[in-house]
Order: C-alpha cells, then structure tokens, then sequence
C-alpha cells in the first residue's frame, strides 16, 4: 500500500524510527538531526573511544540515506588541514583523544583502522590497495563474532 501524497511515512519517536507504510520500526542507540555540530555528535561518542584505551574493540556505525551526511559526520577527508578544523568528523577526534591519551610510559602507540560501507547488503572496502569495489564475506568466527574476511586494516602510529 502505498501512502497518500499528504500522509507520513516516517515517525521519529526518541530513538524509534517508524515506517508507517510498512508497520516496521527500527531502534538506535542515537539519532542526530542536521542542526547538531561535529562537536556534539562526538561527545555521545566518547565513552566507546574510552572503552577502547581500556582495551576493548569499539565500532561506530552511521547509517542513513544518500546525501544525510555519513561520510561528513565520521570525517573521512584526506586534507591536512582537516585536522584542527571545527568541522572535523568522528574518525579524526577519536584518533585525537586515542593519541592524546598515550601513556607516558610508552614509546610508541599503535591503532589499527579499518573503513567500510554496507550499501544493499554487500560490504565493501574502502581501504583496498587496488581501489576496486569488490564485495567481501562476512563471516561468523564465533557465536556472536563476525569477521569481515579480507579487510584492509592500516596502521596507524605515534
């Protein structure tokens, strides 16, 4: 059935998106609007880069429709000068606080970073060397662990 021209086809309820056409309703942790700065949507973020200086494996998702702002949000620009700017994204303040964080004790500090997109339900790699789309598996390595087999996973160090 398909929804008049004046009739919703969304409700956004806290973190509830309903699909009312379809009678389905999804849950997320956090939903952001576009009035919400680079900043704010980060400091909701922290406590997983916390958690991850103390050991544990940490993943942000940001889903959405073409053009919603995903890649502006998570901040994958490669400009230098990206770095300090205000409108930096998600992916460069973790590094920030993740290298911020080194002990004084270490010499070094090593992170190891992945990128990928999940567009109609194939996982692709956006670090591969070779720069193709090609799909990847995802497997299941242990009740309730999943791996997605031969994804590129950079260094990055201090």
């Amino acid at each position: 059935m398909l929804a008049s021209e004046n009739e919703n086809v969304l409700d956004i309820d806290g973190s509830q998106v309903v699909v009312t056409a379809a009678d389905k309703v999804f849950n997320f942790d956090q939903m952001f609007g576009p009035e919400v700065g680079q900043e704010n949507v980060y400091k909701e973020l922290e406590g997983c880069v916390k958690k991850v200086l103390e050991g544990f494996n940490a993943t942000v998702f940001a889903y959405g429709q073409t053009g919603t702002g995903k890649t502006f949000t998570m901040g994958t620009s490669n400009k230098e000068s990206s770095i300090e700017d205000e409108g930096r994204g998600v992916v460069i303040r973790a590094l920030q606080q993740i290298i911020g964080n080194k002990r004084q004790d270490q010499d070094f500090l090593t992170v190891k970073i992945s990128f990928y997109e999940i567009n109609k339900e194939q996982v692709y790699d956006l670090l591969n060397p070779s720069c193709t789309k090609v799909p990847l598996q995802v497997r299941e390595i242990q009740k309730g662990l999943f791996k997605v087999v031969q994804l590129t996973e950079v260094e990055v160090s201090t």
